[in-house]
């Protein structure tokens, strides 16, 4: 089981955007480093050296006008996913229903977030196939740590700014390029022999009675403990490899040994999540395994169908099909309403959780095997029908320029503009949340569970935003500072205080200038608090002024309250709504379980 795609591609785009961004920095770092050692060096060369310095000065410049630039957005963008998070949280809790029976399927639960718990069962192990290492015992995961000795650089600097370089021997799982360092010659790292690195291997078939955990329930078990070796395995040379029993479990030693390594020396050990712990986790369940709480599931308040079908679930399957652990039922109730036709089409389910959103948009996608639609699309079975879907720029836009995109809406012109929110948004998503997805290692209540993401979701949240306040620092004091603190390095003294007092002075203004900017985003995305701020301003001026000009202000900005207090009395009802619901698939479900009662009776 993979995560969906989409998230993938996000993920790896927030990761790029973040690593480029910390490689210009180190750029520019390295950059005035190798300035400063000209200086020192070449001393007499003072034109070179102020040319050079200056090139530094404008590519500050640059950096700081992107940083100014796309750190105030980011922050509105991910104070809005804020909100967004708050409210999918905040729904999931109300929605999340506790399976009584978890050595079966309920299908009465079918696309609502449950709660399951229970001792985790491996049905495959993980095994380490690079080196044909199979653990004792059941392992839900398996992690390979691999480290060379290797010399590793140490530079540090005094208050002088004089540097001191030492050099030492260690165990490290990252190779550490000697080329690169200051003295190559006499610390020489090899290349690594052989040419095996860390990794975690999950199993493919983790479940809690009957239901599958799917990859990242798998990933969030982190219960590790020391996996012992008891030999070379069979796979390897034992002519190159030496077992070397330690307390943490045993080593693979390969060129050495542990009691007398050289610089190239290679040792393996490896750690182990077993099977048989108490697990707890909330989550959608989607057949007989589970999906992210996604805001798809917590905006809905009402059932729907992209087929005539009815939206209620399938009894006349037999119960032999309902123990099936492969079954899944024909539920049109929740996010996967069409999910018995996929898995019989064979389309994997992430590949149509990640398409959701849009065949929710599009009323035309009929799946049914009318006769209409075999006259029209003859030999094409739904996951073809899906890929066209998928491929077709129709759905690009639905997911890109939708409900949530007015900026493309409004320059669609703008070749530039899709791009750019498009990473916006995917960065907030990424570095904030969007799905829910909860698990223990431990017997926990449902309530704690929450209480828990809720601390970390606010821990998470206040991270991302000091990041932020420090970057627009950062940014304004290259922009604006940098040229000044240029100027003023030529004067003994002043410039070193300069600098330091200047970086401060921009530090504090990105602080100031960013919970601006949160405080304005939090308003503007809570409608009950920015109406609140209207009507208190509104009401203080149109009372308290005494100028024809401030009354008028005051009406006017009362006048404006009427907006969000409409927006927030519309999700006051949308959240009504979204209870009733709940209570309405509760009586189904209720109903769904006296039929299975009375069909296993007959």
């Amino acid at each position: 089981i993979k995560r969906p795609n989409q998230r993938d591609m996000w993920k790896s785009s927030s990761i790029v955007f973040i690593v480029g961004l910390t490689l210009c920095l180190a750029a520019v770092e390295i950059n005035e480093e190798k300035h400063d050692t000209v200086d020192l060096q070449q001393g007499a060369n003072a034109g070179e050296s102020e040319n050079s310095s200056f090139t530094a000065m404008l590519l500050d410049i640059v950096l700081g006008t992107l940083l100014v630039t796309f750190t105030p957005v980011f922050l509105w963008f991910a104070e809005a996913q804020v909100v967004n998070y708050e409210t999918i949280i905040r729904r999931c809790q109300l929605a999340t229903r506790s399976v009584k029976n978890i050595n079966k399927v309920q299908r009465n639960y079918e696309s609502r977030p449950v709660y399951v718990k229970g001792l985790t069962r491996v049905e495959r192990d993980a095994v380490d196939m690079e080196l044909g290492y199979h653990a004792h015992g059941k392992a839900a995961r398996l992690e390979r740590i691999v480290e060379m000795y290797q010399w590793c650089e140490s530079v540090a600097k005094d208050s002088s700014g004089n540097e001191t370089v030492s050099y030492s021997k260690s165990w490290m799982d990252i190779d550490a390029n000697s080329l690169a360092f200051k003295e190559p010659a006499h610390h020489r790292n090899p290349p690594r022999r052989p040419a095996v690195y860390s990794t975690t291997m999950n199993s493919e078939q983790v479940l809690i009675g009957a239901y599958l955990l799917n990859a990242i329930q798998v990933n969030m078990l982190q219960n590790w403990e020391p996996c012992p070796i008891s030999a070379v395995p069979a796979s390897l040379p034992r002519e190159l490899y030496v077992y070397s029993p330690k307390s943490e479990g045993g080593f693979l030693v390969f060129g050495g040994s542990l009691e007398n390594p050289h610089v190239g020396t290679v040792r393996i050990r490896y750690n182990i999540v077993r099977d048989r712990e108490l697990v707890s986790t909330i989550a959608v369940q989607q057949g007989y395994t589970f999906r992210p709480f996604v805001e798809v599931d917590a905006h809905r308040t009402s059932n729907y169908s992209l087929t005539s079908e009815s939206h209620v679930i399938d009894y006349s399957a037999s119960i032999e099909d309902s123990t099936n652990p492969n079954f899944v039922p024909k539920s049109q109730i929740g996010a996967w309403s069409a999910s018995a036709d996929l898995a019989e089409q064979g389309m994997s389910k992430d590949k149509a959780i990640r398409v959701e959103v849009g065949m929710q948009r599009d009323a035309s996608l009929q799946l049914s095997e009318s006769e209409d639609y075999e006259s029209d699309h003859k030999g094409q079975n739904y996951a073809d029908k899906i890929d066209q879907f998928v491929s077709s720029d129709e759905h690009e836009r639905e997911l890109h320029c939708g409900d949530h995109c007015q900026c493309c809406m409004a320059c669609c012109m703008c070749l530039c503009c899709k791009p750019a929110v498009s990473l916006l948004h995917q960065l907030a998503d990424w570095s904030i949340g969007s799905g829910i997805v909860l698990l223990e290692e431990e017997d926990v209540t449902i309530p704690d569970m929450f209480r828990h993401e809720w601390s970390r979701f606010s821990v998470r949240t206040w991270v991302i935003r000091v990041v932020a306040y420090v970057l627009l620092g950062l940014g304004l004091y290259m922009m604006f500072f940098g040229p000044v603190v240029f100027v003023l390095k030529f004067i003994p003294y002043v410039g070193w205080l300069a600098e330091k007092v200047l970086f401060f002075a921009a530090i504090v203004v990105g602080f100031m200038e960013g919970l601006l900017i949160t405080t304005l985003a939090s308003a503007l995305h809570r409608p009950s608090l920015l109406a609140a701020y209207l009507i208190v301003v509104g009401t203080a001026l149109w009372l308290g002024a005494h100028t024809a000009g401030w009354i008028l202000a005051g009406q006017i900005i009362l006048a404006l309250s009427v907006l969000p207090v409409g927006v927030w009395i519309y999700q006051w009802v949308e959240e009504w709504r979204f209870v009733q619901y709940q209570k309405k698939l509760d009586l189904e479900s209720e109903g769904l379980s006296e039929s299975t009662h009375l069909l296993h009776t007959v």
